[in-house]
């Protein structure tokens, strides 16, 4: 098998094999891509001493190959530790693989800076230093969970629609998927109304809540039984609750009912000990939604770098 330094081995397999990743992001394990790409996909491996310690996974399709299509992101992803030379070992092994195939062009989503700071540099670097470039650059956002109430993070604008929600009645709830019906019609009209695609289908998003029934979770607000806002939570790892597909009616307008939406998350992490709340992009192709972000922003949100890199060969 080929071999990296510190006396890492590589190996490829296709399709991937159903081998223990604790340390991998939901994204990146191998249930995941089993679920959502039923053939074409090519799982990479670092071991050490029989041990998978990185990972990566490439899909196939018209000559390129994607990490991954699918999902928030794919890329490289190690146990912490590992030296910058490995990862960098590693990957020029998955080029050369990949080159030895005859693919084209690579093109890989990477996961938040946030997720991992001191990893994320050293892929940044190992990606640049083999001849990657920056496809796009994306704004991630993320609430640090902290022992501090939400109301001390927000700003008071925000202090003042969430009391208005409370003294309306409304109330946040982890719903059950039964609900998934209400929910993606909600985001379907939100989506319509402001021109953006549907991501997920309504019979995709069940899927998922089916296979995945720990990893998946449904959360609301709620006038009386009504929803009025609504998001989709996904556990990437116990530390890391990543939420999408948010959306609120828009007669409630005046209420602003996903501050609470958002409040009762960040509740939801504090009673389960999740140290992140990510609340994905607020660009567009790279584009920054400035509305979006200053929202995020008066919530208590941090920014941080999401990329795409892309190399020919």
């Amino acid at each position: 098998m080929p071999q990296g330094a510190n006396n890492l081995v590589f190996q490829s397999n296709s399709p991937p094999k159903e081998v223990e990743l604790p340390f991998a992001y939901f994204f990146n394990t191998p249930g995941f891509v089993r679920a959502n790409h039923a053939s074409g996909v090519t799982q990479f491996l670092a071991l050490l001493d029989n041990h998978v310690v990185g990972c990566m996974n490439v899909a196939h399709s018209d000559g390129e190959s994607f990490s991954l299509p699918l999902g928030s992101f794919g890329s490289v992803q190690f146990l912490p530790g590992q030296t910058e030379q490995s990862i960098g070992d590693f990957v020029d092994y998955v080029l050369n693989e990949l080159k030895s195939e005859g693919v084209g062009a690579l093109t890989i989503k990477h996961w938040p800076q946030c997720y991992n700071v001191s990893q994320w540099a050293h892929i940044d670097l190992a990606f640049r230093g083999l001849g990657f470039s920056v496809h796009a650059e994306d704004i991630n956002q993320h609430i640090a969970v902290v022992a501090a109430e939400f109301k001390e993070i927000i700003k008071p604008s925000k202090v003042t629609r969430l009391n208005k929600c409370y003294r309306a009645g409304f109330k946040f709830e982890h719903l059950t998927p039964d609900r998934l019906t209400e929910t993606h019609q909600l985001v379907a009209t939100n989506r319509e109304r402001k021109g953006f695609p549907l991501t997920m289908s309504q019979p995709q998003l069940e899927k998922a809540f089916l296979d995945f029934p720990n990893r998946y979770k449904l959360f609301g607000v709620l006038d009386k039984n009504k929803i009025i806002a609504t998001v989709v939570g996904v556990l990437i790892s116990p530390k890391i609750l990543y939420t999408f597909l948010p959306a609120d009616d828009t007669a409630y307008s005046s209420f602003s009912p996903t501050i609470m939406l958002y409040e009762g998350l960040y509740s939801y992490c504090q009673s389960q000990e999740i140290s992140m709340l990510d609340l994905g992009i607020s660009t567009d192709r790279s584009k920054l939604n400035e509305g979006l972000y200053k929202f995020k922003e008066r919530l208590g949100a941090i920014a941080s770098p999401k990329l795409t890199y892309r190399i020919t060969f």
